[in-house]
């Protein structure tokens, strides 16, 4: 699959963080829409526009990371989802994340390497 044809649901309550990384990864070709809480990423994921895969924020208002990766996860097990997170502790490797990214200095480099390695773990590009 070209990356063109890959979209990304990208949910964080930090505007600057979702520009960046939405800037990032349609750098990178990809289609990338945005939410500002998990309780509007899992509205936009249930509207079924078909995503890939989803990056979320651990900590944000009306419904975090972890609570998000639950709810998606109960509707398709299978779907690649990266956690973003502005510590690097245990809790968030056990959230049930196929990747965790600390936001730090380097997440431009992070965030597509992670992107790159869920698609291709679940076949969608080679």
């Amino acid at each position: 699959m070209r990356p063109d044809a890959i979209r990304i649901l990208m949910a964080d309550d930090d505007p600057f963080v979702r520009d960046m990384v939405g800037f990032i990864l349609e750098s990178s070709d990809y289609t990338v829409e945005t939410a500002e809480n998990g309780r509007e990423a899992l509205e936009k994921y249930k509207a079924g526009s078909g995503f890939h895969v989803i990056i979320s924020d651990m900590n944000m208002p009306e419904m975090d990371g972890r609570a998000l990766i639950r709810e998606v996860r109960s509707i398709d097990p299978d779907i690649p989802i990266i956690l973003l997170t502005g510590t690097d502790d245990a809790a968030s490797a056990k959230s049930g994340a196929d990747e965790c990214i600390v936001k730090d200095e380097n997440i431009q480099d992070a965030i597509t390497a992670s992107v790159d390695a869920v698609l291709r773990r679940k076949g969608l590009v080679s």
